[in-house]
This record gives C-alpha cells, sequence and structure tokens, in this order.
C-alpha cells in the first residue's frame, strides 16, 4: 500500500516535470474547480425549484406579507375572564 502511493507520487512527479505524459497537478486542479462549482449551483438550483414548487402549492405566497410584520415580543398578555350576570 505504501510502496502503491510513492509509485503514484512519483509518478505525478515526473508528469508535473514533463518526463512522462499525463495531465498536471494544475491541470487536474483546474478542472476540478469548475466542476465543483458547477455541482454547487446544480445542488442550490435544486433547492430553489422545491422551494418554489412548495411555496407555489401551499399558497404561501400570499402570507409573504407576514414576514415583514412586526411580532410582539415577549410573554403573552393574561386572559380575560367574562363572568356570567
Amino acid at each position: 500500500m505504501v510502496m502503491r502511493q510513492a509509485e503514484r507520487i512519483v509518478r505525478q512527479a515526473e508528469v508535473d516535470a514533463g518526463v512522462r505524459p499525463g495531465s498536471s497537478s494544475e491541470e487536474s486542479a483546474e478542472l476540478r474547480r469548475p466542476r465543483r462549482e458547477v455541482a454547487e449551483l446544480r445542488r442550490t438550483n435544486e433547492i430553489l425549484k422545491a422551494a418554489s414548487a412548495f411555496f407555489t402549492d401551499t399558497g404561501a405566497d400570499k402570507f409573504a406579507g407576514d414576514l415583514f410584520t412586526p411580532r410582539r415580543v415577549g410573554p403573552s398578555p393574561p386572559a380575560r375572564v367574562v363572568l356570567a350576570p
């Protein structure tokens, strides 16, 4: 196992130096970055689609105004007791 890792490291160093054909470490990193970004954008897009479907299906958009209305903070006021005559 350790020998395989050492061989892999030596081979990659030879590729990076131009002695052996193959993609260098820099080229591999340049390809990984955009792939990661695309994957992240796809995940974000799926989340937004699901949220959009949820809000459309539940009719929650009519309550959007409630998100910005100030709310009372603190304990509830005591209940009023009405005595029958």
